[in-house]
């Protein structure tokens, strides 16, 4: 499997708008960004454990992945992989830091690698509720309503998306339910998340 931080990676374990999007409801009032950004508020070192299929177009079955993942404002994100193998992940500023199972260290830069900066902002953006920052990288979409929303950020860097099509999340009220993240039409990472731990 490749060693990239799109395909290893990220999550597995979430805005901005160029217009809003929204689906039309008939019991509940439509969700904005701004009631979202007010629920889904950052908990430092909040660890939330996940389990991850990791679909790859030359592989029969997805791959199995569980782990947790814990954000740091205003740019720390980790993330641990438990089984079936031990790696971690370490986004911070400009840079993240690969740390298999035996220890070896990989750095990469994400500026180098437009889909991973792509991701890398969409993720820490989502969770800091920075719509400017959003709008500047992603078309946006968000529908439904508090109580089962979903979010969805296309790239705009036509270099990001040959390697990320489009990041989704869903979520109820201020948690992440699930995060998918598309790569192409084959290759695909789908998140569940579960309860949080401090």
């Amino acid at each position: 499997m490749k060693n990239s931080f799109v395909h290893a990676a990220f999550f597995a374990a979430a805005l901005g708008f160029i217009s809003p999007v929204v689906a039309q409801s008939t019991t509940s009032p439509l969700v904005t960004f701004d009631e979202l950004s007010a629920a889904l508020k950052p908990r430092p070192n909040e660890r939330v454990m996940f389990n991850e299929e990791r679909h790859v177009r030359y592989l029969k079955t997805p791959v199995q992945v569980t782990g947790w993942v814990r954000f740091t404002p205003p740019e720390r994100f980790e993330r641990q992989i438990t089984h079936p193998l031990s790696e971690n992940f370490v986004i911070e500023g400009d840079q993240v830091v690969i740390t298999n199972e035996h220890g070896k260290t990989n750095t990469l830069t994400l500026a180098q690698h437009p889909a991973l900066q792509a991701l890398a902002l969409g993720i820490r953006a989502t969770l800091l509720g920075d719509l400017k920052t959003l709008k500047s990288a992603f078309e946006v979409t968000v529908s439904g309503t508090l109580d089962a929303w979903t979010i969805k950020l296309v790239p705009m860097n036509s270099k990001a998306q040959q390697k990320l099509q489009r990041l989704m999340f869903k979520g109820v009220q201020g948690r992440f339910t699930t995060m998918s993240i598309i790569e192409s039409e084959t290759d695909k990472i789908l998140t569940t998340f579960k309860a949080s731990q401090r």
